[in-house]
């Protein structure tokens, strides 16, 4: 996955460079909307989970993620990682490096035996 080169950030706005060389700008308000609709959609996602017993929660899948917990935890860090990364004014190979150890550090999915533990989670503006 390439990850966009992040120029410096003016004007409360995120600006990078396109797969075409070209620079790009982002405002809040450019991702706002599907800011929102993640919430919501996470929301809806932790409200069916809920009908499971920790056994069904953590049961091995035998899938790309291990369990359902397991695949909420990669969720929920991969937010909590962009996040960080969108907030770092520069983001150096030595910040990468520590954001994820930070993560993995966090989002140990064993931290998380049940469905109530993960609500406990770290939140994505942490």
């Amino acid at each position: 996955m390439r990850i966009p080169r992040v120029l410096p950030n003016t004007a409360c706005e995120v600006r990078f460079v396109n797969r075409k060389g070209q620079p790009v700008a982002m405002t809040k308000d450019d991702i706002q909307l599907p800011f929102e609709y993640d919430g919501w959609e996470n929301n809806r996602v932790v409200q069916a989970v809920s009908a499971l017993s920790a056994e069904q929660f953590t049961r091995d899948l035998r899938a790309s993620f291990r369990s359902v917990r397991d695949k909420l935890v990669h969720v929920i860090a991969g937010e909590w990682g962009w996040l960080a990364y969108w907030k770092e004014p520069s983001s150096g190979s030595a910040f990468l490096t520590d954001l994820r150890a930070r993560r993995d550090a966090l989002f140990n999915p064993d931290a998380f035996p049940n469905l109530e533990d993960w609500r406990r989670r770290p939140s994505c503006g942490a």
